[in-house]
C-alpha cells in the first residue's frame, strides 16, 4: 500500500515462490501512483487484491502462463482502458475489474468460469466478447455498466443470475439463448433503453426459474420475440410488456420481411418491413415526382404528354433570282 511506487521490476528468480511465480494477495492494494505493471511469464495465479485501488495504473501485461485472476485483482483501477486476456485462462474471480476503466473486454474460450460482479460498475465499458465456454452469467456480473451497448449471451449459458445487467442503460437489444433455463430476480432491471428482446421457447412456467422483477424498468421494449406460444407467454409471471409480441419465433433476425415498392411518376413508392404476426415497421415512403416530358413524351415512364403540341415548322422560302433579259 505505497502511494508513491511508481514502477515494479518483478525478478524472474523470485525465491520465495519456488513452484512458480505468485503474488501475494494485496500486495500492491492502494499504490495509487503506479502505472505500469510487466507480469514476468511462468505466474499461474495471480492472487485477490493484487493491483487493487491502483488508481492510475494504465497499463499491465499479463503472461500467457497465466491461468486465474484472482478476486477483485484489478479493482478500482479507474486506469486501465484495455487489456489482453491471455489465451490460457481459466478463471476470472470476483470482481476481478469491477468499477475498472475498462471500454471492452475479450474473454477468450479457455475461461470457464466468471465470478460474481466481475466487471460491476465498469461505466466505461462498451463491447464485451465472452468465452463460448461458459454456462453461467453470474450475479451482478456486468451490473450498472451503463455504456455497454451491445452483449452475445453465449449459446452454451442456461443461468443468468441476479442482476446480471441491471441497470444497462445502453443495450437496445438482446437475446436470450435457447438452453437458458433459470433466470434470477432483477436480471435486467433497468435496462430503460432496451427496446427488442428475444426469449427463448425453453422459458416456460414448466421447466424455467424466472424470478422477480427481472425486466422491471424496461420501459422502452417495442418488440419481444418469443420461442413458445402464445399460451406459453401467457401463462408466464413477471413477463415483460412490450408494443408487439411475435409468438413461435425460432429467429428474430429473419422474421422481418422487407419488401419495396418503387415510386412511378404518378404514385408514391415504399420500402416496409412484416411479419407473419401482422405488424409492420420502419415504412418510409418514396414520393412520386412526376412525368418527366420531354418532346411530348416522359423520359421515365414513356407516357404521351396530354397538352403537348407540336410546334409547326414553318417553311424557309427563299428569293426568286430576278430574270436577266
Amino acid at each position: 500500500n505505497d502511494a508513491a511506487l511508481a514502477e515494479i521490476n518483478i525478478p524472474l528468480n523470485w525465491k520465495e515462490c519456488p513452484e512458480h511465480y505468485r503474488y501475494y494477495g494485496h500486495m500492491f492494494e492502494g499504490c495509487s501512483s503506479l502505472t505500469e505493471v510487466i507480469i514476468p511469464e511462468g505466474l499461474v495465479d495471480l492472487p485477490a487484491y493484487a493491483f487493487q485501488g491502483c488508481t492510475y495504473l494504465q497499463h499491465v501485461s499479463l503472461p500467457s502462463t497465466l491461468e486465474t485472476i484472482g478476486q477483485a485483482a484489478f479493482q478500482n483501477c479507474i486506469g486501465i482502458a484495455a487489456i489482453a486476456l491471455p489465451e490460457n485462462l481459466e478463471t476470472i474471480g470476483s470482481y476481478a475489474f469491477s468499477e475498472a476503466g475498462v471500454t471492452s473486454v475479450t474473454v477468450p474460450n479457455s475461461v470457464t468460469d466468471i465470478g460474481h460482479c466481475a466487471f460491476q460498475g465498469c461505466a466505461a465499458l462498451t463491447s464485451v466478447t465472452l468465452s463460448d465456454s461458459i454456462t453461467a452469467i453470474a450475479t451482478g456480473l456486468f451490473d450498472r455498466c451503463i455504456g455497454l451497448t451491445e452483449i452475445t449471451i453465449p449459446d452454451g449459458v442456461t443461468s443468468i443470475g441476479d442482476f446480471a445487467f441491471y441497470d444497462c442503460t445502453g443495450l437496445s437489444e438482446l437475446i436470450i439463448p435457447e438452453r437458458v433455463t433459470f433466470i434470477d430476480d432483477n436480471a435486467f432491471d433497468g435496462c430503460a433503453n432496451l427496446t427488442s428482446l428475444a426469449i427463448p421457447g425453453s422459458i416456460n412456467n414448466s421447466i424455467l426459474h424466472l424470478g422477480s422483477e427481472v425486466f422491471s424498468g424496461c420501459d422502452s421494449l417495442i418488440d419481444i420475440y418469443y420461442g413458445g406460444t402464445e399460451a406459453q407467454w401467457n401463462a408466464l409471471t413477471e413477463k415483460p410488456t412490450a408494443n408487439r409480441h411475435h409468438f413461435d419465433v425460432a429467429d428474430p433476425a429473419n422474421h422481418w420481411i422487407t419488401t419495396t415498392v418503387p415510386a412511378t411518376c404518378t404514385e408514391d413508392g415504399y420500402t416496409e418491413a412484416a411479419c407473419a404476426c401482422g405488424y409492420e415497421k420502419d415504412k418510409t415512403v418514396v414520393t412520386s415526382q412526376g412525368h418527366d416530358y420531354v418532346e411530348g413524351v416522359c423520359a421515365v415512364c414513356g407516357e404521351a404528354d396530354p397538352d403537348y403540341v407540336k410546334p409547326v415548322v414553318q417553311p424557309i422560302l427563299t428569293p426568286k433570282a430576278p430574270t436577266l433579259e
